[in-house]
């Protein structure tokens, strides 16, 4: 994850949509304004998972 870059320079978030989603596929949809950004351990955010594989990786948090 750290090969990512300044990830704090990010002030809008694309959600582009894949071939799975069907007729709606190949493109964007939905966007967010990033409003905030850390860095924390999976298991936080996602508290009804800590046996997950990567309960305490480091993930974005946008």
């Amino acid at each position: 994850m750290n090969e990512l870059g300044n990830l704090t320079a990010f002030r809008q978030l694309l959600f582009y949509q894949p071939d799975s989603f069907g007729r709606e596929r190949r493109h964007i949809t939905y966007t967010a304004h990033v409003t905030g950004y850390e860095r924390a351990r999976r298991v936080q955010p996602l508290s009804d998972e800590p046996a997950h594989l990567r309960a305490e990786e480091l993930y974005h948090c946008m």
